[in-house]
């Protein structure tokens, strides 16, 4: 009988919109803090799968400042 039911729920179209959610609702948002000079907050991102170029980089290096927003872009090989 409990398979009947699941697979009941499972194809009810209202059952499926319906439903409450299982998970937890998310905390307060923490506010990250502002660096007080340049370069002292950075973000990192690679960017691969690019087409090769002649010296075989693949791959850019992405170094981001987060006060100032300035980034510098590095080709690698991948």
């Amino acid at each position: 009988m409990r398979e009947d039911v699941q697979k009941y729920v499972n194809s009810c179209d209202v059952c499926q919109r319906s439903k409450a959610p299982t998970t937890q609702p998310g905390g307060l948002l923490q506010p990250l803090e502002i660096p007080e000079r340049k370069w002292e907050c950075v973000s990192m991102d690679f960017i691969v799968g690019l087409t090769p170029t002649k010296q075989g980089h693949d791959a850019i290096f992405v170094c981001v400042d987060k006060l100032s927003k300035m980034a510098h872009f590095i080709v690698v090989p991948g």
